[in-house]
């Protein structure tokens, strides 16, 4: 989740409050024992738009996996 907050800080200075709900919902869903399908689908904008921010949750989801 560091990673994840610095990233956003770094790539987005001064728009750190509209990534805030996704890295809320990320710090919950690496807390959980599982993940079901389409729990991120209300940022796929969000991701879309930014495919740094994309390519890091992946990253951090698939480290959560192994």
């Amino acid at each position: 989740m560091n990673y994840l907050q610095a990233l956003v800080r770094v790539k987005a200075p001064g728009q750190v409050q509209e990534f805030q709900p996704l890295l809320d919902e990320m710090y919950d869903l690496l807390g959980r024992s599982n993940l079901e399908a389409g729990t991120l689908n209300k940022y796929e904008s969000l991701l879309n738009s930014h495919r740094w921010l994309k390519k890091a949750v992946a990253e951090a989801l698939i480290a959560w996996f192994i």
